[in-house]
């Protein structure tokens, strides 16, 4: 995954190799770490933060890539084949774990400052209690939200890392969050509609039923999902009727979309950066 602060570009691969651009593109550092990269790094305060696919968070310093501190966390001995994100929340950055945990730690030290289960093992067999993250958690305001695989989708407070709502879902991918709704797909292929304040159930669309949907994205009155044929579907916000469709090259949409400007940009499994404009 590639990340970056708007002034260094950092980028991990599956040697485990952890490598700093300045934004002309020019070598500044390269660091080895333990294992292969997955998640995308995230730059703040002077420190990359990464994670090895060990569960090994790691923060460098973001000049020359050496090495600031190193947490450990504990694998399960099953997990999705994912890449459960992090996002930095003020002094602290928000890491997406297998085995289903959302932890705050602190930049600066590594230090923990909470840790919260967004799912929840259950069952007999290894299979069955696997209850990796998807996608990145999303902030919105003082509040963090994120969905597990035969978990649950829930928000959560910013600053304790308590539970203000949650509600079984499973999902291997992530949420998409605005001031009224959390939009969660679930593993069937439905697209489900939380409130943001309190997790009531708003809607749910069911017509697209094993899909394979993507993480979504909330702009303007619509809700956008991607799926497995790489097309993009626009739903209602407010009911989750169909609104309108758009094709890119046919292979699985992947990753977050984003917006840039009045376009929602997707990629796809083949590579493919596709721009739809949105009136």
């Amino acid at each position: 995954g590639v990340g970056t602060d708007g002034n260094l570009i950092v980028v991990g691969g599956e040697k485990g190799i952890l490598m700093g651009y300045n934004m002309d593109g020019k070598l500044l550092w390269k660091t080895q770490l333990s294992s292969e990269i997955l998640s995308a790094p995230v730059v703040s305060q002077g420190i990359v933060v990464a994670r090895s696919i060990d569960n090994r968070i790691v923060g460098v310093d973001a000049t020359d890539g050496s090495k600031k501190w190193t947490v450990q966390k504990v694998a399960p001995p099953l997990t999705l084949r994912n890449a459960p994100g992090m996002i930095v929340a003020g002094t602290d950055v928000i890491v997406a774990q297998p085995g289903g945990k959302l932890s705050a730690l602190i930049i600066a030290t590594g230090a923990p400052r909470w840790d919260v289960e967004v799912g929840i093992s259950r069952g007999a067999t290894e299979l069955e209690r696997v209850t990796d993250i998807g996608g990145a958690p999303v902030l919105f305001e003082n509040e963090v939200c994120a969905a597990s695989y035969q978990g649950r989708v829930g928000c959560f407070d910013l600053v304790t890392g308590s539970a203000r709502w949650t509600r079984d879902l499973s999902s291997s991918v992530g949420v998409a969050v605005d001031q009224l709704f959390v939009f969660a797909p679930d593993d069937k292929g439905a697209l489900n509609a939380f409130t943001r304040d309190t997790g009531a159930s708003s809607w749910k669309n069911d017509k697209l039923s094993f899909r394979r949907l993507s993480t979504p994205l909330s702009y303007g009155r619509a809700v956008a999902v991607g799926d497995y044929e790489g097309y993009v579907h626009f739903l209602s916000r407010e009911d989750g009727s169909f609104l309108a469709r758009a094709a890119t090259d046919g292979s699985p949409i992947v990753g977050t979309p984003l917006v840039a400007g009045t376009n929602l940009i997707f990629q796809t499994q083949n590579g493919t950066v596709t721009a739809i404009a949105v009136e």
